[in-house]
């Protein structure tokens, strides 16, 4: 199987095909013709494309490339939706337009309670030195989530920790990381690192202390890490990948993902496609009607 390199269960965001702006069709044919031949010789057996956006332009041309070559054997599933947040000048106006009276009145009250109690702390890395702090901080902070929850969680893989490594240093050369860290009450209590980047701030990973969960700090730290992007000028606050509550609590939109599996052009290949297509769809189908029956029943 061909997979797009660093797909995987979690913390995957914004994979695709990487190209020059007006070059992304080249690209794509060029990627496509290369997967034909590979295909029919036997390379390859089934691509897998996880988390492809509505709005990634060169992916999307790799996608129509793929529809016009591989049409027959093209499966599409929804994916985990991505959260983004249309920001406004300031926050106090990102805040008043936020639809749901409830969560208006919830957020202003957190930021009147727990943003601006003295005791609260938001930094923001400007060195070397504090960006590599905040990348281990908010590891353990992760960490400390999924252990909580039976699982060893990515950060434990040291591959996955060699990757953030690098990906903190390039961007940091490039001048687009971003990470901040929230201390409440005298103790660390969350906080995230992402990227800056073409007009939005991607949130990437987050953490909290959930001793501290009733001063909602996951909240806090995003609130914070919003009034950020807003004060640079960025439009877009971007929760990326999950459709986890508190995206939705913020004011953060759903934008579509979806999966996409293609055989490769041999029949073998194709015909293991379809019986997986099938298994899928059957699921789908029987979800609802055993939720239903066991509704029933009870």
């Amino acid at each position: 199987h061909l997979h797009l390199l660093g797909s995987g269960k979690a913390c995957s965001d914004d994979i695709g095909l990487y190209a020059k702006s007006t070059y992304e069709r080249a690209v794509a044919e060029s990627c496509i013709h290369w997967l034909y031949e590979a295909g029919a010789s036997g390379k390859w057996d089934r691509l897998i494309l996880e988390g492809v956006r509505n709005d990634c332009v060169a992916m999307q041309e790799l996608l129509r490339s793929l529809r016009n070559a591989f049409e027959a054997s093209l499966f599409e599933q929804i994916d985990q939706p991505c959260l983004i947040a249309t920001l406004k000048p300031t926050l106090k106006e990102y805040l008043d337009s936020i639809e749901s009276s409830s969560q208006r009145k919830l957020l202003r009250k957190i930021v009147r309670e727990e943003v601006d109690a003295p005791d609260t702390k938001a930094r923001i890395a400007t060195t070397l030195q504090e960006a590599h702090q905040d990348l281990l901080h908010v590891s353990d902070l992760h960490r400390a989530r999924w252990v909580s929850k039976g699982e060893a969680g990515c950060t434990a893989s040291v591959g996955f920790s060699d990757f953030l490594d690098r990906a903190c240093a390039k961007l940091l050369e490039d001048q687009q990381w971003f990470s901040i860290i929230i201390q409440m009450k005298g103790q660390l209590a969350a906080g995230a690192i992402g990227a800056i980047s073409a007009n939005r701030l991607s949130i990437y990973m987050t953490g909290m202390e959930p001793t501290l969960a009733d001063h909602r700090p996951g909240l806090v730290m995003n609130l914070c890490a919003m009034d950020h992007a807003m004060k640079l000028g960025l439009k877009y606050y971007d929760l990326m990948r999950g459709d986890e509550v508190y995206k939705s609590r913020l004011g953060a939109q759903r934008v579509s993902q979806f999966n996409w599996s293609v055989a490769a052009p041999r029949w073998m290949p194709q015909l293991k496609n379809r019986l997986h297509q099938s298994k899928i769809l059957l699921k789908q189908w029987l979800k609802p009607k055993l939720a239903s029956a066991i509704d029933t029943s009870v």
